[in-house]
């Protein structure tokens, strides 16, 4: 056999071995829409794409595929102290990939929207991730106290009462990220809402002091 020969009988070779274990390693394709998924018709997708991924369980090789759109996820259960669990829990799953094919996945509640729990070798690919309602509001500091913070609110955001203030955080909107300078004030489960004390003003109240909190963020500087 000449030296072309040889090549050309090593490829085969390497051919039928890449086949073979090719072949053991099998993708199981698995489309949301099949289980009620539907993009860009305004429905609560939560549930479908929960059961499409029970599907995914158990199989070598699965892959999760979303049609391009967008998706509503909502988040409805709560644990014991009120707080709201992850939409969409993904565990015991190894293997899986997600494809979501430019989608945009839409919260819709304070909840994570996702929570991955003993899986393994998982990659998600080409989908992006937004909220409505954002789950925060911005606004600048005009007025302090030894228990509260005023912030005028920035548009989009509206100002409301009512509202849990679980965390107060400088934000620097220059270099649109959390500021260095300010201390963080987190209240986890404090249940005083805020209020509306003026034309687009809120007021924050601060009902807990520990080892983050301790400066007030001076008037003039943004807050998330």
């Amino acid at each position: 056999m000449n030296h072309s020969g040889k090549i050309i009988a090593y490829l085969a070779i390497l051919f039928s071995v890449t086949s073979f274990f090719g072949c053991s390693k099998k993708v199981s394709e698995i489309n949301v829409k099949d289980f009620g998924a539907i993009p860009n018709d305004g429905k609560d997708d939560t549930p479908a794409i929960i059961k499409a991924l029970e599907e995914c369980k158990g199989k070598t090789n699965s892959k999760l595929i979303f049609d391009f759109g967008t998706y509503d996820i909502y988040g409805s259960q709560k644990d014991e102290k009120g707080d709201f669990l992850p939409s969409v829990i993904i565990e015991n799953i190894d293997n899986l990939s997600i494809e979501g094919n430019g989608s945009e996945f839409v919260g819709h509640d304070y909840a994570s929207m996702f929570h991955f729990s003993s899986c393994s070798n998982l990659s998600i690919s080409n989908l992006t991730v937004d909220w409505d309602p954002l789950p925060y509001t911005q606004g600048i500091v005009t007025a302090t106290d030894s228990d509260y913070v005023d912030i005028e609110v920035i548009a989009p955001f509206v100002a409301k009462k009512g509202l849990h203030t679980e965390a107060i955080i400088g934000y620097d909107p220059g270099k649109r990220r959390m500021a260095r300078r300010i201390t963080d004030h987190y209240q986890l489960g404090f249940e005083k809402t805020t209020e509306i004390v003026g034309p687009g003003v809120m007021r924050l109240f601060i009902g807990r002091k520990d080892r983050f909190a301790g400066t007030m963020p001076p008037v003039g500087t943004y807050v998330i």
